[in-house]
């Protein structure tokens, strides 16, 4: 396959890119040029100008434009994608077809170069391009409408020009490759889908029009080829080796069967063979005949020319491409067909395509058009290609819709007025089938409903339908509609499908999961596919063996997940009783070359529809590489597919080769449980599937070893519904407060005490979280599982927890240490990842590891003679840190002593009931002896003001009293060098003034993640005024926090500006400098004191009339919210950290976070629009005139709008008189 090298498909994909964004823009243009959107015409515009607007309009209102009836004036934003799409891809298409010696043209059929379209052009007056598009366009007449609208729009010259130019570059290789054309619309629509998936994670719901930005993924060559060569491929050779008993039994390789079952100019590359085992031998060590590994489809047609074969979700046609290529060589070698007749044969009589976008359907058909053209070496004459759109809706009411059948059918001149009736009737029918296609697309069913779909039958209705076209005696409105009666019925008669069903329906179906798919889908599929509703993915499966009925075989790329996940068992127990799985190959991660890391995971299969015999043996490859190693490469992946056993696995092994048999070798691994990746193909019967625990689909031997769930409930954890509300790091809260409750979370790393950062909101008890799960392990000791990645562990400690993380809590106390020894066990990992490949593993699967409590038991006794011990730590951010300086880890020593300092005191410290190891205790009872060193204020300067002793002289005399003897300059230098190694890539602060001033802060935030407790407030001056603040101080309650910014501004700041205008008197070099930045510092600290925008604090929780007049914080709201005026004034030093030292993290800095919007959407119920309108159409990155003021009634503020959107903006605005206001308002 001549694929496209990356560096070209970059070059495609920035190309495409930029077109839609010009093309768009111009097409805007054009059409407000036009009026399209106003309520009339402009009064310039000639008899022309306004016939083509009345036929845009209507366009526009079926592509699903609103008109507003009232006021006459109507949406563009379809129609504009509409004109941009059609005038970039005809440009497109027409230079496929120059490059590939097809463009024809038209006065004497021959084929043109773009050069020569260039000298035609100049001969005409005419722009070259719009001629060579001209040629494009009367080829394609089935893609491109002669009488769409869309086409007689006139784009800006600088929208042709510059969409010329984008085309014109691209080189000759882009067009001559075979995959280009299946990247285009994937690159068309790739702003769109990041734009979509952002709003997915706020909480928007996807819907038909979002649903295929969302779900464009070019499915990969190898994946098409693998699924088309164990289907079609294996029918095929299942019939050779038929015929042929001494190749199927004296075959000594896969090899020599694929060369022997090649067609001409075709090779099988990853069709799969397998010995059939004989009686009483091992599936997978079989020495019987040969026969493809996924069997040979004994109940499909014997002829080629019966072969059925649809992709419902075509997108730009891989599928249907690679296909007719096939299905092309094998008429031909069955029937003896010249090419151009096995063309058009298999076009007209083997394919159909369907499509949710009708303009996917569109570069599909180009697609198959261009691949039988340059398979024909020449632009042929091609039959009707069977390929329609199935996402096209009325867009009208019935009574419209009505209407529009008795306008149709007058058109008919020879229907007698039975048969005129019949076909109103099929009409009507149109309408009740696909009203909800733009949502549903090809998940319709015509033969769900009434037995006679059509009162007169597709075939009949078709050529109907095009007389009253050509007739053109109806009105614009009925004209567009009945273009879109065409399609449906097209449509419909595709998703009809043969009488027998489809023998082969093939797609990588779109991945949706429940929680994203609109009210819609989800009631449709509760009611039609109650088992496979969690995922889109799972309900085409389902819809594709309705289909296939039970003749036929579903193939498809699906993500792998459903075989494995609890919330699919009972689909898992239907399909296996109830159809035949043929082949399975889990893929993993990495299978598509453009998606990086563990994003998505697919598996290839194909399932039959009928039930299996009881001996029915079932195939499976692994190709994917263990959880938390590197992904295995798409090319490499290929190759393992093929049988091409690379080292990919790290447990692959290289067995004593048998020469009587040269892949019985390779069939041992597949006998080794913790073997992947190594492509050989496993043998399973398909009825002990069966017995696996959940109905999970494997291939692995299964062990006697009873399961974890026997001796333990792995329970789920909290979900608040709003982290960014509820959930604090418990650093920012003081003391130990009821109101916020410890609230355990995951490890990056397998410890036995970890995970302990976070506490919990619970000022209302469970009632505000979204799901208080969890409750049955509260209050008990287990394990705590991390749920990505390596599923890394800690000792559960009895805490509420999240839902990222699992407690798998043993029925029995003795059973906790065996169960922490398999956990903590470095092949915990690999034996749950055996079953369950999910990026996230569900609790349920911890219940389903094998468990053998005798081996764990004595493992336990060995590692554990003394039992488990007891919770302590040596990491500052775990709540069971005892808080002493010398006993933590060497890098955070430092840290703890600036924090000891202000007088900061660990929750360990603070609760004498915390379960703690007895020499943690001890640590936390020696604490008291530095007591005396703590500040009492909360602000230390770094040099020495208000008599105090410099910062740095301070931490040390700490320090000493902290280490004791151990105490020297060594001891320091020491400490300043790990905390460089940690912190800093080996750069090591050559003294504690120089770290403190240069590296404190920066390494705070990074040990504290982002949430800082000890501010570093500064002038930009690297000698100049620098002040280290307890930040509980500065949003303590009743006006501390005030008080505290006050004395910071006027006494410390106030002394120091004292001075250095006495510096500056003296005249030292320098003074004026230092005075001058001061001096900006305290207007900065005084602007934050007054609040005014961009200075104020905004909680998006609370009612306006709650919301911080000045520099009032609220503890509870957290460090992110609080430290927002301080980063928003003006910078002093690096960029975006205001006149903080650093930044603690992006929020309020990242020029691409303007909103900072947080995941999911408020409750309606909780946020009236006169109390909190920023949830009522606020929206501050696409209008800045929302970050101000939003809906709070002040002059020139904009009103909150009449909807509730719900979004959790973040980076608003408003102004102290618009706070004033609301709490003048709520008195009176």
């Amino acid at each position: 396959m001549n694929a496209l090298p990356t560096e070209l498909r970059k070059r495609l994909e920035k190309a495409i890119r930029d077109a839609r964004g010009k093309a768009e823009e111009g097409a805007r243009k054009a059409l407000e040029a036009l009026a399209v959107g106003r309520h009339e015409p402009h009064g310039s515009m000639d008899a022309n100008a306004r016939a083509l607007r009345t036929k845009l309009r209507a366009h526009g209102r079926q592509l699903g434009d609103l008109l507003d009836k009232q006021k006459g004036a109507q949406e563009t934003r379809r129609l504009e994608r509409e004109v941009a799409y059609e005038h970039w891809h005809r440009m497109l298409f027409a230079r496929f077809l120059a490059e590939n010696g097809l463009l024809l043209e038209p006065n004497h059929a021959v084929p043109v170069t773009l050069e020569e379209c260039g000298e035609l052009a100049r001969d005409a007056s005419r722009d070259p391009w719009e001629l060579a598009a001209s040629y494009a366009e009367r080829m394609l007449p089935r893609i491109f409408r002669a009488d769409d609208p869309v086409l007689a729009v006139t784009l800006p010259p600088e929208t042709r020009q510059a969409l010329q130019r984008l085309v014109a570059e691209l080189p000759t290789a882009v067009f001559t490759a075979d995959d280009a054309l299946g990247w285009t619309y994937q690159f068309w629509q790739a702003a769109e889908k990041d734009a979509v998936n952002a709003r997915v994670k706020s909480g928007e719901k996807i819907t038909g029009e979002t649903l295929p930005a969302v779900t464009q993924l070019f499915t990969e060559p190898y994946m098409v080829q693998f699924l088309l060569h164990n289907t079609i491929g294996a029918w095929h050779a299942g019939k050779i080796l038929a015929e042929r008993s001494e190749l199927a039994a004296e075959a000594r390789s896969e090899q020599e069967l694929r060369e022997a079952v090649a067609l001409p100019g075709y090779a099988f590359e990853y069709l799969r063979f397998v010995r059939t085992p004989r009686e009483g031998e091992d599936p997978n060590a079989g020495t019987g005949p040969w026969r493809p590994a996924a069997g040979s489809y004994p109940t499909w047609p014997k002829r080629s020319q019966e072969l059925t074969v649809l992709d419902p979700c075509c997108g730009s046609g891989h599928f249907l491409v690679a296909a007719f290529d096939l299905l092309v060589r094998l008429r031909r070698a069955e029937e003896g067909l010249d090419l151009e007749r096995a063309i058009r044969a298999v076009l007209e009589g083997n394919l159909f395509g369907l499509e949710l976008d009708p303009r996917c359907t569109q570069i599909a058909a180009f697609h198959l058009a261009l691949a039988a053209w340059r398979l024909a070496g020449r632009a042929i004459e091609l039959p009707p290609l069977q390929i329609a759109c199935s996402g096209i809706g009325p867009h009208a009411t019935k009574e419209e819709w009505n209407r529009l059948a008795e306008e149709v059918v007058e058109t008919w001149p020879h229907e007698t007025t039975a048969e005129k009736a019949r076909a109103c009737i099929g009409l009507e029918r149109l309408y009740d089938i696909f009203e909800l296609a733009p949502e549903l697309g090809s998940l319709i069913d015509p033969a769900s409903g009434e037995a006679d779909v059509f009162a007169t039958g597709t075939e009949r209705l078709l050529p109907l339908l095009e007389a009253a076209l050509v007739a053109e005696t109806t009105g614009e409105e009925a004209h567009e509609r009945a273009v879109a009666a065409q399609g449906m019925a097209q449509a419909a008669r595709i998703l009809m499908g043969p009488t027998a069903g489809y023998t082969l329906v093939i797609t990588n179906v779109p991945y949706l999961g429940r929680g994203s798919q609109s009210e819609l889908l989800r009631e449709f599929a509760e009611d039609q596919y109650p088992e496979a509703k969690a995922d889109l993915a799972t309900i085409f499966v389902a819809r594709m063996l309705r289909w296939v009925k039970r003749a036929g075989t579903v193939a498809a790329v699906t993500p792998q997940n459903w075989l494995f996940l609890t919330s699919y068992k009972k689909l898992r127990k239907q399909l296996l009783d109830d159809r035949t799985w043929e082949i399975v190959a889990r893929l993993g991660a990495g299978a598509f070359e453009t998606i990086g890391g563990e994003v998505v995971n697919v598996a290839l299969l194909s399932i039959s529809g009928g039930a299996a015999n009881k001996n029915h043996l079932m195939a499976g490859l692994d190709v994917s590489a263990r959880r938390g190693q590197p992904p295995i490469l798409a090319t490499e992946k290929a190759a393992l597919l093929r049988g091409e056993f690379l080292s990919a696995s790290p447990n692959a092994v290289a067995p004593p080769s048998d020469p009587s048999d040269p892949e019985s070798d390779e069939r041992e691994v597949l006998l080794n449980e913790d073997a992947a990746a190594d492509g050989l193909v496993r043998l399973a019967h398909q009825s002990d599937q069966l017995l696996n625990p959940a109905v999970h689909i494997s291939f692995r031997p299964r062990s006697g070893e009873r399961l974890s769930g026997e001796f333990a409930r792995a329970y789920q954890g909290l979900k608040t519904g709003d982290d960014d509300r509820f959930r604090r790091s418990w650093w920012e809260i003081e003391g130990m407060p009821t109101r916020w409750l410890f609230y355990q979370s995951t490890v990056d790393s397998t410890a036995h005490w970890s995970g302990l950062i976070y506490r919990v909101d619970a000022l209302d008890g469970d009632r505000q979280w979204a799901r208080p799960q969890g409750k049955g392990a509260w209050g008990r000791s287990g394990v705590a599982i991390s749920q990505m990645s390596q599923l890394p562990v800690a000792l559960y400690t009895g805490a509420i927890f999240d839902s990222n993380m699992s407690a798998l809590v043993p029925e029995l106390g003795e059973d906790l240490l065996a169960l922490w020894c398999m956990c903590s066990d470095l092949s915990f990992c690999s034996r749950v990842r055996a079953f369950d490949q999910s990026l996230k593993v569900p609790n349920g699967s911890f219940e389903r590891v094998p468990f053998d409590s005798d081996h764990w038991r004595s493992v336990a006794a060995e590692r554990y003679p003394y039992g488990l011990p007891e919770p302590q730590s040596a990491d500052p951010t775990q709540w069971l840190f005892h808080g002493h300086p010398a006993h933590a880890e060497s890098a955070t020593a430092l840290q703890v002593a600036v924090a000891r300092l202000f007088g900061y005191r660990w929750p360990a410290e603070l609760d004498e009931s915390m379960r703690l190891a007895p020499e943690a205790r001890a640590l936390v009872r020696r604490c008291a002896e530095l007591a005396p060193h703590a500040d009492r204020d909360g602000i230390v300067c770094l040099a020495s003001v208000q008599g105090e002793g410099s910062a740095a002289d301070r931490v040390r005399s700490l320090l000493a009293a902290a280490f004791g003897p151990e105490w020297s300059a060594a001891k320091e230098e020491d400490l300043l060098c790990s905390a460089g190694e940690r912190f800093a890539r080996g750069k090591v602060q050559p003294s504690l003034e120089e770290w403190l001033r240069d590296r404190f802060f920066e390494e705070h935030c990074a040990l504290f993640h982002g949430r800082p407790f000890v501010w570093h407030i500064w002038d930009g001056q690297p000698q100049g005024f620098h002040a280290l603040v307890n930040y509980h101080r500065l949003a303590g309650p009743d006006g501390e926090g005030r008080r505290t910014l006050e004395k910071l501004a006027s006494t410390y700041l106030g002394e120091w500006i004292e001075r250095q205008r006495q510096l500056v008197a003296a005249q030292q070099e320098g003074a004026d400098g230092r005075l001058a930045a001061a001096l900006a510092l305290q207007a900065e600290l005084r602007k934050i004191l007054q609040g005014e925008p961009p200075y104020d604090l905004f909680v998006r929780w609370k009612p306006l009339h709650d919301q911080p007049l000045g520099w009032d914080p609220d503890i509870n709201d957290g460090v992110r919210l609080n430290i927002r005026p301080f980063l928003r004034a003006k910078d002093v030093g690096k960029k975006g950290a205001g006149v903080l030292r650093a930044k603690p993290d992006n929020t309020w800095s990242d020029a691409k976070k303007l909103g900072v919007k947080d995941r999911g959407k408020e409750p309606e119920s909780l946020r009236p629009r006169h109390l909190f309108p920023w949830f009522w159409g606020c929206d501050p990155e696409k209008h800045a005139e929302h970050r101000n003021d939003f809906g709070a009634g002040t002059p020139g503020a904009v009103p909150a709008g009449k909807v509730f959107t719900g979004e959790r903006w973040n980076g608003l605005h408003y102004s102290r008189v618009a706070r004033e206001a609301a709490r003048r308002d709520l008195q009176s």
